[in-house]
């Protein structure tokens, strides 16, 4: 073989190979972003955190004072949803401390997150994420 044909095969399988990854799910946790709100019989969080996270990975995503979060990077597949409070204690169970929850948000008077929704035992808040912009919408009740 020439060259220049060598050349050509390893091009080829190089092109066939980034498609056949492309087109088998292989994607980075950066293409995956989570959006919602956050309400408490029906009024929005205004401070705290979502928590996404996996037995590997765990990212969070501040709440705004509209309620609504946004989470890019979030990890990709199944996940344990939670919701800390912006006064929320250090967790147990392998979930570290959250630290400066709410300061995005920056709300005044923090409409108060039960402390049941910051444990994923308790949350009973999980989902698939998949590549690309999930909605996932958070509806909490005060009891």
């Amino acid at each position: 073989m020439t060259s220049v044909r060598i050349a050509q095969v390893l091009l080829v399988s190089f092109l066939l190979g980034g498609l056949l990854l492309s087109t088998t799910g292989c994607t980075s946790p950066q293409g995956v972003v989570v959006e919602g709100t956050v309400t408490i019989d029906g009024t929005p969080a205004n401070s705290g955190e979502v928590v996404f996270a996996n037995d590997k990975e765990r990212f969070s995503a501040p709440i705004q004072r509209d309620g609504s979060y946004k989470a890019n990077g979030a990890p990709l597949g199944q996940v344990s949803v939670t919701v800390q409070s912006a006064t929320a204690p250090k967790m147990q169970g392998g979930m570290p401390e959250v630290k400066d929850m709410g300061k995005a948000g920056g709300a005044v008077n923090p409409v108060p997150i039960p402390p049941k929704y910051a444990a994923k035992e308790t949350s009973g808040f999980s989902t698939t994420l998949k590549h690309g912009v999930n909605q996932y919408p958070i509806q909490l009740t005060a009891k």
